[in-house]
């Protein structure tokens, strides 16, 4: 009786998903017996499952694929959608962007292009001309300038309601020890080239690429609840503990 009322509840479940219950009526064999009988849907059962659970993978995985590449697109465009919220108002919001992802890839390409052809074998480094510091200088001047032409809300003036902006500077030992802080690290970094001319200058460059690799991991790792297309991914990436892990380890 048990090995019947097993049956029944297997043949209906296969009824129910129908994607193997062609093959088990192609293999069934009244004639050899419920046992035999139970043992084959729960065979075509166990493949279901299995078939089922390579789909969810595949589609975990393709949809983790589509968010990190969201993700790496979002993180390299980021400064062209600065520039476009900073170019005028007149034009319309699609050429502003497009001109402005035109320039951003244009500096990009021109630095890329000016490492390639500045490296020196013979000091194992990488030495930029003024043209790449004057371009990124002048990008940074239209941002600026642009945001505060243009009104942007929320970096000239408050948004109002619970926006953290303050235009007020409150004088408290948390404050001083923020603004310590900040200057202790700008001193090591403006150092570390010279420190790194004296003690190591053939490990100048790793350090450079490795340093822009944890910049752009930073990076990445803020776009990616960002790209997410729903709320409820976003809630699930900020709440995971790699997530978290990760974004606390590149960013202190």
């Amino acid at each position: 009786a048990l090995v019947l009322v097993q049956l029944m509840v297997l043949v209906a479940l296969l009824f129910a998903t129908v994607l193997k219950l062609p093959d088990f009526l192609a293999e069934l064999n009244p004639s050899r017996g419920l046992r035999v009988t139970r043992n084959l849907a729960l065979a075509k059962l166990s493949e279901l499952a299995v078939a089922i659970l390579e789909l969810l993978l595949l589609l975990f995985a393709w949809k983790s694929f589509v968010l990190l590449n969201k993700a790496t697109v979002l993180s390299l465009l980021t400064p062209a959608a600065m520039l476009g919220v900073a170019l005028p108002r007149a034009l319309n919001r699609r050429p502003r962007f497009a001109l402005a992802s035109l320039a951003w890839l244009a500096v990009l390409g021109g630095i890329a292009l000016e490492r390639h052809l500045t490296v020196s074998p013979s000091s194992g480094g990488t030495a930029y001309t003024s043209a790449t510091v004057c371009a990124l200088a002048a990008l940074l001047f239209v941002a600026l300038f642009g945001f505060a032409g243009n009104g942007v809300r929320g970096w000239v003036k408050p948004l109002g309601g619970e926006d953290w902006w303050s235009p007020s500077v409150r004088c408290t030992m948390p404050n001083a020890l923020a603004l310590l802080t900040m200057a202790s690290e700008s001193s090591m970094l403006a150092v570390a080239p010279v420190w790194l001319d004296l003690v190591a200058p053939a490990m100048k460059e790793h350090f450079a690429l490795a340093a822009l690799a944890i910049v752009a991991l930073s990076v990445l790792l803020i776009a990616l609840p960002i790209s997410a297309d729903d709320d409820e991914d976003q809630q699930a990436i900020v709440r995971s503990a790699a997530w978290r892990a990760a974004t606390t380890l590149v960013h202190d």
